[in-house]
C-alpha cells in the first residue's frame, strides 16, 4: 500500500478526517460536503492491491477511489469505495504511520451507527453523535463540543483498526459515530457529525444544504416505514446485546 502526494501538497501539521463508505453513507458524505464547501484540492491519493478493481470518473476524468485532500492544517481522506477486512486493516495501519509522520495533530474517523428512531421516521430530535477517542484531554471534552462518550460496547472494521493502529502509533485519534439511517444515505447524520467537527477542529462548515437535502430522505424513510412497520424493509436488523460498527 502507498499514500502518493501531489507536488501540490501543502500542509502543515495537519488534523486528518478519514471518511469510508458504511452505515448511512454518513463518512463519504461528511467528508465530500466538507471538501466542497472548503474547496480543498485534491493533493493525492492512496493505493493499494486491496483496493477493489475500480475506478471512479469525475468530470470525464478517471480518478483512484481513495484520494487525498487537503490544504494548511486540514487533510480530508475521501474513499468511494467500501473495504474488506484486510484492507481496512492495511489501510489504517498506513494512515496511522502518515499522521505519525506528518506530525497530525489528531486523526478524526466519521461514520454512521445504526439507529431505530431514525428508522421509525423520528425526525425532531437532532441525530446524537458518539464519540471515543485515544486521547484523554479529547475524552474529557466530548460533552462540551456536543458529543456523548462510546462508553462501553464493541466496534469493528475500519474505524476500529484505524483507533488500534493509532494506539500503538501514539497518535491521537477520534471516531465520531452519528444515529443514522440503515438503507438510506443520512445528510442529517453527516451534518450532525459536521457540527462536531467544527467546534472540535476549528472548521467554519455550513450545514445548511445537507439539511435541505435530508428532508427529502426523510419523506422517502417515512414511505418505506409505512409499507412496513417494522422497520425491517431490507432484512437488516441491530445485533442485541452489543454494539457493532462497521464491517
Amino acid at each position: 500500500m502507498r499514500i502518493e502526494e501531489f507536488e501540490n501538497a501543502q500542509m502543515s501539521k495537519p488534523s486528518i478526517i478519514v471518511g469510508v463508505p458504511e452505515v448511512g453513507l454518513v463518512g463519504s458524505i461528511a467528508t465530500s460536503y466538507i471538501i466542497d464547501q472548503l474547496k480543498l484540492p485534491e493533493i493525492g491519493f492512496i493505493d493499494s492491491s486491496l483496493v477493489p478493481e475500480v475506478i471512479v470518473v469525475h468530470e470525464s476524468q478517471p480518478k483512484y477511489p481513495i484520494r487525498l485532500f487537503g490544504k494548511g492544517n486540514l487533510a480530508v481522506v475521501l474513499s468511494e469505495t467500501p473495504f474488506t477486512p484486510r484492507l481496512s486493516y492495511e489501510l489504517a495501519a498506513e494512515l496511522a504511520m502518515w499522521g505519525r509522520a506528518k506530525q497530525s495533530k489528531m486523526i478524526v474517523g466519521v461514520t454512521g451507527i445504526p439507529s431505530r428512531q431514525r428508522m421509525e421516521g423520528e425526525t425532531v430530535r437532532k441525530p446524537a453523535v458518539l464519540a471515543v477517542s485515544t486521547t484523554p484531554e479529547v475524552r474529557d471534552s466530548l460533552k462540551s463540543l456536543g458529543a456523548k462518550p462510546f462508553d462501553e460496547g464493541l466496534m469493528v472494521g475500519t474505524y476500529a483498526m484505524l483507533l488500534k493502529h493509532c494506539m500503538a502509533h501514539a497518535q491521537s485519534s477520534v471516531t465520531l459515530l452519528a444515529e443514522s439511517y440503515i438503507q438510506f444515505p443520512d445528510p442529517r447524520a453527516a451534518a450532525a457529525v459536521i457540527e462536531i467537527l467544527n467546534r472540535l477542529l476549528s472548521l467554519e462548515v455550513n450545514t445548511k444544504n445537507l439539511l435541505e437535502e435530508s428532508e427529502e430522505i426523510r419523506i422517502r424513510n417515512r414511505e418505506a416505514h409505512e409499507r412496513d412497520p417494522t422497520g425491517d424493509a431490507t432484512g437488516t436488523r441491530e445485533p442485541a446485546g452489543r454494539l457493532q460498527i462497521g464491517e
